[in-house]
């Protein structure tokens, strides 16, 4: 609406250029107030959830601390356990020892024999002493005399074999044929035991004995 007054005409509907930077001062200042409500709200519910993830962690650490101790205690009563069994094993292993060091052997299917682990096992990193230990298992057959434990071997030249042995291998055995003496060598060449005696004959044999003799 306009009114005509003196000197010209006022028109009351257009505003004030005097008054709108305080209203946009006013309309920043509501901006900014709402804006830091929402920041505010917006912190609020962060605090809040923060509070209870801590919460929930602090319970989950309470958690674990009392499995920790179920866990101690438990380990503390197996090992208890662990003590009694190996002093019960140690016991029967004193018991059973003899017989257990005693070992029946079939060789071959065509002959049974027995002999003591102690000697089995005697030549070191051979393979007598591997099949013997326990690192490698054995065919063993379960009957109601006990373990018997089957060598895939000719029983003649392995039997000789365990009558070196006994002698701590200083008496050679002596043989009805060459050839008996061969396989007895093979024998030994099989299980990885050394047989220095065998050697000797082979190079005297070869070789004049002069130069045998400088060879020593």
């Amino acid at each position: 609406s306009s009114q005509f007054m003196e000197g010209g005409i006022v028109d009351y509907d257009q505003p004030s250029l005097e008054n709108i930077p305080n209203e946009l001062e006013a309309l920043v200042n509501d901006y900014v107030k709402v804006i830091e409500g929402d920041v505010q709200q917006r912190l609020a519910d962060m605090r809040k959830q923060i509070f209870e993830k801590a919460n929930q962690m602090r319970g989950m650490a309470n958690h674990l601390v009392q499995q920790d101790l179920s866990i101690q205690e438990k380990a503390r009563k197996l090992e208890k356990q662990k003590d009694a069994w190996a002093k019960e094993v140690a016991a029967v292993k004193s018991k059973t020892k003899a017989s257990s060091d005693v070992l029946t052997l079939n060789i071959g299917g065509q002959l049974k024999l027995q002999s003591s682990r102690e000697l089995l096992t005697s030549i070191k990193d051979s393979w007598l002493e591997k099949s013997f230990n326990g690192t490698h298992p054995m065919k063993v057959e379960q009957t109601e005399q006990g373990e018997i434990i089957f060598v895939d071997r000719d029983p003649l030249p392995f039997s000789t074999v365990l009558k070196f042995l006994r002698s701590d291998m200083t008496i050679y055995p002596t043989f009805s044929s060459g050839t008996e003496e061969l396989f007895f060598a093979k024998e030994l060449e099989y299980w990885g035991i050394p047989n220095t005696h065998f050697e000797e004959k082979r190079l005297v044999a070869r070789f004049p004995p002069e130069l045998i003799q400088n060879l020593k």
